[in-house]
């Protein structure tokens, strides 16, 4: 995240932090401004981008938008020892729900929880780290027992139904337009969302997903 606030910032953008949009004004169906505790900002386009607050802003909006729930994962840094390779690559035991990445001298873990959680900071639940110890054991009995260096809570985002939320957007619209701002990269992001809807139609067989994933290559 950090990367792309700065690549923003290098570009022109500029960053406000800890300024909570309390009122998002619509007018013809069309963004008007954006209400912040510390002002208005007239703008005819909002990008909700807010991850596990996504919802309520969408509720500002009063958007038709899909239910949004932010859940609560664990994350850890262990230290192995001896150290596992760097070149190590992405390791997930998909039947127990646990990975593992190499993180420098260390290695990045998460039991990979998702408890309903509200749209604030998360603490380190008391008991994450047995659930973390229980299916290392069974996954990987070899980092079972290694020190945790540092432990830390996040939220992600899910859909009601826990299936992905992918769709064509404008992005083809703005794509097919040659001089269309910022073309050059909305080709990036049909990419994108090829790979992913081919991906997940080849898991789910959904005939609908099929059905847009190829309208998407005709057009």
């Amino acid at each position: 995240v950090r990367g792309y606030l700065h690549g923003a910032e290098s570009r022109g953008a500029q960053v406000r932090y800890d300024e909570a949009v309390t009122r998002v004004e619509v007018a013809s169906g069309c963004i008007a401004a954006v209400q912040t505790r510390n002002g208005r900002i007239a703008t005819p386009v909002l990008v909700n981008a807010a991850g596990a607050w996504a919802s309520r802003v969408a509720r500002l909006c009063r958007a038709d938008a899909p239910w949004l729930q932010p859940r609560r994962r664990h994350m850890f840094r262990l230290a192995p020892n001896p150290p596992l390779p760097r070149e190590w690559p992405f390791v997930w035991h998909n039947d127990i729900d646990v990975y593992f990445r190499p993180d420098g001298d260390s290695i990045l873990v998460s039991p990979c929880d998702a408890e309903e959680h509200p749209p604030v900071a998360p603490s380190v639940e008391a008991g994450a780290e047995a659930v973390l110890r229980d299916k290392l054991r069974r996954a990987f009995p070899p980092l079972a027992d290694a020190p945790i260096v540092e432990s830390w809570a996040c939220l992600r985002t899910f859909a009601a139904d826990e299936r992905f939320v992918i769709g064509e957007d404008d992005l083809l619209d703005c794509f097919e337009r040659r001089d269309a701002p910022h073309q050059d990269w909305q080709g990036e992001h049909v990419g994108k969302f090829l790979h992913a809807a081919t991906l997940i139609w080849a898991v789910t067989g959904d005939p609908g997903l099929r059905k847009k994933t190829q309208r998407v290559v005709e057009r």
